[in-house]
């Protein structure tokens, strides 16, 4: 009964991250989001730096056990995934350049 608590428990993570993003989803032809296999691994907030530029913007980042996937915050407009065998992920803290 447990392992069954748990898999609905994380369908149902996999489920609400697909309805923030919602129609930013639809078009992506082809891309489900949800699948059987997918296992929900963390959410949290991040900031994303292009070419040294002093801009920030802020995102979300979302692990499942086979991908990871960025949206914009506040809002989770989807803006990219990648599969897992692809990614690196690092947990870091680095200065953020606004604070110059």
């Amino acid at each position: 009964i447990n392992e069954r608590k748990r898999r609905v428990d994380n369908q149902m993570s996999v489920l609400a991250v697909q309805s923030k993003l919602g129609k930013s989803l639809s078009s992506l032809k082809g891309f489900e989001l949800y699948h059987p296999s997918r296992t929900f691994v963390y959410e949290g907030r991040s900031h994303e730096l292009k070419n040294n530029s002093k801009h920030v913007k802020d995102r979300v980042v979302v692990v499942f056990s086979d991908m990871v996937l960025w949206a914009t915050y506040p809002g989770y407009k989807y803006k990219g995934h990648r599969p897992m065998e692809e990614t690196v992920v690092l947990r870091t803290r680095i200065k953020d350049p606004r604070d110059t």
